[in-house]
């Protein structure tokens, strides 16, 4: 069992996080790694997994890399899933590509822009807010 993680400690989602980590940071309680494709894997608040595609140059790109994630947390959740039951725990892991809680509260999807620090900041603010209002 993943060091620190014992059936009855902690939150129910703290379990299936702790064994999905242990295979990205052996014996780590606190998960936060660059991954060889220039990805970020982190274990966020409340205990779920995200995923950050490194920089991209074009859609094609981000797709690629998007996609290329899924299929790293998918192997991770097979990977725990296998340990749990060696440790005699049952059940199946669940996953789910949002970014909002069972609350409705969202953690947000991030972004970043590649701009020129001598753009003045009206300009940016001018050119970029009809961009995100309007998408």
């Amino acid at each position: 069992m993943p060091s620190g993680c014992r059936p009855h400690h902690g939150s129910l989602s703290e379990i299936p996080a702790r064994y999905l980590f242990e295979q990205v940071i052996p014996g780590a309680r606190n998960a936060n790694v660059f991954l060889e494709n220039g990805a970020r894997l982190y274990l966020d608040t409340g205990f779920h997994p995200e995923y950050a595609t490194p920089e991209c140059d074009d859609v094609a790109e981000l797709v690629i890399h998007d996609k290329a994630g899924e299929r790293i947390v998918e192997d991770l959740r097979h990977q725990a899933e296998k340990r749990l039951r060696e440790d005699g725990l049952s059940g199946n892991i669940l996953l789910f590509k949002n970014n909002t809680d069972s609350a409705g509260n969202s953690y947000g999807c991030h972004e970043n822009y590649l701009v020129s620090r001598e753009v003045s900041f009206q300009r940016l603010a001018e050119a970029l807010i009809p961009f995100f209002v309007t998408r």
